[in-house]
Parts: structure tokens; C-alpha cells; sequence
């Protein structure tokens, strides 16, 4: 299966059911909202207070072969 382009579905967009490493997410016709290459995101997860159901599904792209990392940064809710 081919990976969505990187970026971020909207919520009604998301088939939940099938969140995983295989599973076709988006529906039918979904627009991808892209991120850009330095672009910052802030993204709601599941854990987030009043957030249950609706954390942000998104796709990062692949990581080249040349040895380049990506930042991950990762703020809790208390």
C-alpha cells in the first residue's frame, strides 16, 4: 500500500478503524493538508484533556538515505 503524502488529515477525513501501519486511513478523496520541509506543527493527540477521539492522524515522510534526522518534540499535558 502507498503511504499518504506527509501531512495531516482534518477529523472527518480519518477512518479511525483502520489506524494502524496498514490500514487505508483516509477516505476516499481526502485532502492532505501538507507540512512543509522546517514547517512546525502543533498537533493534538488522544492524550490531550477533552481530546478523546479526535487526536491528529498525520504522515511524516520517509527519512533519506543520506544519514538526515528528523526532530521529534514531544510536550505532555499535565
Amino acid at each position: 500500500m502507498r503511504a499518504p503524502p506527509p501531512g495531516w488529515l482534518e477529523n472527518p477525513q480519518v477512518v479511525r478503524s483502520a489506524l494502524g501501519p496498514d490500514g487505508q486511513v483516509a477516505r476516499p478523496g481526502a485532502f492532505v493538508r501538507p507540512l512543509e520541509r522546517f514547517d512546525v506543527a502543533l498537533l493534538k493527540g488522544e492524550a490531550w484533556p477533552g481530546n478523546t477521539g479526535n487526536g491528529v492522524v498525520h504522515c511524516s515522510p520517509a527519512i533519506a538515505k543520506d544519514g538526515m534526522r528528523r526532530l521529534f518534540f514531544s510536550i505532555e499535558a499535565v
